[in-house]
């Protein structure tokens, strides 16, 4: 129906702006990291995974919040959904970024908005369908 559509359409917007300030805030912990501390640039994929999880917890408050309005369900059981849902998310980053920085040999700034812009559609879908389900947006 029109009304599902418009829905699902501004839940999509929604997570879009979500993404891009989690994306800003993984971003400049992977940054600030790895350009000034040397240990953290040489170990770019445990750097990744820390800035995500920095990240992680802002998009995991917003998304419960304003993306799928769904603060209903219990937030433990939700969190470890989420929590699961990101970890396959990790993992397909953590490839991605392997793949493109250690043979490819892509500068590691542009493999990770790479990855993250490749992989969102499906984060969504999982976040959707998995994790906010009970949601109204």
């Amino acid at each position: 129906s029109f009304f599902k559509r418009v829905a699902w359409a501004s839940s999509v917007w929604r997570f879009a702006v979500v993404g891009c300030l989690n994306a800003v805030v993984d971003i400049s912990v992977y940054l600030i990291l790895t350009r000034a501390f040397s240990w953290w640039g040489q170990h770019f994929l445990l750097t990744n995974s820390l800035s995500f999880f920095i990240a992680n917890l802002n998009s995991f408050w917003w998304n419960r919040r304003w993306t799928f309005n769904s603060v209903t369900q219990p937030v433990i059981a939700q969190y470890v959904r989420f929590l699961l849902a990101s970890l396959g998310y990790l993992a397909i980053m953590q490839l991605g970024m392997w793949l493109l920085v250690s043979i490819s040999h892509w500068p590691d700034v542009v493999a990770k908005v790479t990855v993250v812009l490749m992989s969102a559609v499906v984060y969504f879908t999982v976040l959707k369908l998995a994790v906010f389900n009970g949601a109204k947006g």
